[in-house]
């Protein structure tokens, strides 16, 4: 058990300080800033977003647009914000606002990285992207604290959001999916944000939030992660998942030692699950 624990301390500080490879995660932030592909749609993030005339906080603005407002990039501006702990470009968009289309500046941690529709099909789309960033030191090592936030929107109005802190650091990829009810009776949405470094010893992870009742309810981080040949891993089973049981979510972790050589077994240190009931607002162990 020592061994594993020494594992995850090993991925967890090397996720700090290593250097993510590029990725297929949506929310990649290479070289420490957003950037988004000039020609693709995004909706935006943050409500009553200011856009303006040139790319600065100085720039007049030229329009006021709500929350979830379709945009689509026209270009990146060699001009750069940095706000919240983190750096982005201004990008030049194009918008349709009272009916007449128009273009201006927007700054990119504005912007979402993605949004998903809710399953329900009730028009409330989820909005994730980075909240904020702080740096940290500890003698002569530095690492980052990352933040994200989602957002709830239903025809150009905010109905909610949460902010918590993610693993990895600023140039971790990441990407939210939306796996739906997966048989929960009392669960709206379940949104999946998974981490990656992509790399040997990096952060990997998904964080879980439920949606239901308008609300959204952060349940777990789960982390896995290997360092060959150890290897550690948590997973949520729901009801319509493979080994999965009416009303309950089962937590899956195993850890161990795989073969190097062709032949080898598997060695695990520890296999186990446990069983959990969604209340509605937590998970309770099941009796």
């Amino acid at each position: 058990m020592q061994k594993l624990f020494l594992l995850f301390v090993t991925i967890i500080f090397l996720s700090y300080n290593g250097f993510a490879q590029d990725d297929p995660y949506e929310g990649y932030l290479k070289n420490g800033y957003h950037t988004y592909e000039v020609g693709s749609t995004r909706y935006l993030l943050a409500d009553r977003v200011n856009v303006r005339a040139s790319a600065s906080t100085k720039g007049e603005v030229i329009a006021n647009i709500p929350i979830g407002s379709e945009i689509k990039i026209l270009e990146e501006s060699s001009k750069k914000l940095k706000l919240n702990g983190f750096k982005a470009p201004w990008y030049k968009v194009s918008f349709e606002t009272k009916g007449k289309k128009q273009s201006g500046y927007i700054w990119g941690g504005l912007i979402s990285e993605g949004s998903k529709k809710s399953s329900k099909g009730d028009g409330v789309v989820f909005h994730y992207g980075i909240a904020s960033v702080k740096t940290k030191s500890e003698g002569e090592y530095s690492y980052e604290d990352i933040y994200i936030q989602v957002r709830a929107s239903k025809n150009g109005k905010e109905i909610a959001k949460i902010k918590f802190q993610t693993v990895g650091s600023i140039t971790t990829g990441h990407g939210m999916t939306n796996m739906g009810t997966k048989g929960l009776d009392n669960v709206d949405d379940i949104l999946h944000l998974a981490f990656s470094d992509q790399m040997c010893a990096g952060a990997n992870g998904d964080i879980i939030v439920f949606w239901n009742d308008k609300k959204f309810h952060h349940v777990r981080t789960l982390h896995s992660g290997s360092d060959a040949p150890m290897f550690a891993s948590e997973e949520f089973i729901y009801p319509k998942d493979k080994g999965g049981k009416k009303g309950r979510i089962i937590f899956a972790e195993e850890a161990g030692e795989s073969g190097m050589d062709e032949g080898e077994e598997t060695v695990y240190e520890y296999q186990r699950k446990t069983e959990y009931i969604w209340t509605g607002t937590e998970l309770k162990k099941a009796k």
